[in-house]
């Protein structure tokens, strides 16, 4: 197994934690049913993901279009170079046995922040008008930039940005799971656009309510440049295409 080690990780480390197992200090972290993520609680706390095969096809296209732990690589190193805030990584695999198994790995730095659906329902929610608009334009401004820089991000889950900063308003944010992101060369399709905001939208809570999915779309269409029947019309498809997959997710 080829490790790309610009520090000093122990392979024994590793190669547990590619077998799930938790090498001392090490910690599980909730992840999803594609993956298995475990964290260690050292000075400079980071992160190993497993990436497991979701199909047959795995392996193919890890020969073709690289594994998911390198489209990871890929796409976080692609947002830090445009000025955006991504997983820094430290080691990936890069040998044979991903394209034999379909399962690949990445080790990365942690993150400073906390999920934005997390941040808003704890703490910002509770907060004065003034500042939840406050947070809710620099958001929109981010994602606003995020798409006019061409980038379309493979799962926009609020949960999947990350916010640090404080509440005097020096709010940053970051993106995760980055491998599904999508580089356009120039403006990104409609559908594309609609597909991150319904992504955002899907999340429900009492604290999210209408009128601030109106001011972020708002604050989000004068960061993008959209007009106002632009605006209108994103807005509606928003709002049917979030209420169509709501109504198929109950249905399973």
């Amino acid at each position: 197994m080829k490790h790309h080690n610009r520090n000093n990780i122990d392979k024994r480390d590793i190669d547990r934690l590619c077998r799930m197992e938790l090498p001392s200090g090490w910690k599980g972290v909730t992840s999803s049913d594609n993956s298995w993520v475990a964290r260690f609680d050292g000075d400079e706390p980071i992160y190993f993901k497993l990436f497991f095969r979701r199909s047959l096809f795995e392996g193919i296209k890890s020969i073709l279009h690289g594994s998911r732990a390198k489209r990871f690589v890929r796409e976080s190193n692609r947002l830090l170079s445009m000025g955006f805030s991504a997983p820094e990584n430290l080691i990936w695999d890069k040998g044979l046995w991903v394209c034999i198994t379909g399962n690949s790995w990445v080790l990365t730095k942690e993150l400073p922040g906390k999920g934005v659906f997390d941040y808003w329902c704890g703490i910002i929610a509770s907060r004065p008008p003034e500042v939840r608009k406050g947070f809710l334009k620099i958001l929109a401004a981010e994602i606003g930039r995020l798409h006019n820089s061409g980038i379309v991000h493979g799962d926009l889950r609020l949960n999947n940005i990350l916010v640090a900063g404080t509440l005097e308003g020096d709010w940053q944010f970051s993106f995760i799971d980055n491998e599904r992101n999508i580089a356009h060369g120039g403006r990104i399709g409609w559908r594309d656009r609609c597909r991150n905001l319904v992504q955002m939208n899907m999340a429900e809570d009492p604290a999210i309510g209408n009128r601030y999915r109106r001011m972020f779309f708002v604050e989000y269409c004068r960061a993008t440049g959209l007009n106002e029947t632009e605006c209108k019309r994103l807005f509606k498809d928003v709002v049917r295409w979030t209420l169509r997959r709501k109504i198929k997710r109950r249905k399973r």
